[in-house]
């Protein structure tokens, strides 16, 4: 595994800088922004998963819709794996609190 590679894939675009502030002011939009931000990176991921390019395009004002559609399917199977384990959580909780 190359940890220092991770670190180094972002500054490899000539608009790294540019990237990073808009992921920055994405995480600062409530609950929007961040499913902005999964989009943009689910679609990076799959273009590197899928083609023998292993960069990612620059974040694109013009794509916003499709960065928060692409967003939205990761944090509702988040949600609903959350819910599910809340279930046997809550049910131990109550049977401690019982006891």
């Amino acid at each position: 595994m190359r940890y220092m590679r991770s670190i180094q894939f972002i500054g490899d675009r000539k608009n790294w800088m540019m990237n990073l502030l808009w992921a920055g002011i994405a995480l600062l939009v409530p609950i929007v922004g961040p499913l902005v931000l999964d989009g943009g990176s689910t679609r990076s991921f799959n273009r590197a998963q899928r083609s023998e390019h292993k960069d990612y395009k620059d974040f694109d004002l013009n794509r916003l819709t499709e960065y928060l559609t692409r967003g939205i399917w990761p944090f509702l199977v988040n949600l609903i794996m959350q819910a599910i384990m809340m279930i046997p959580m809550f049910f131990s909780t109550s049977c401690l609190l019982l006891w």
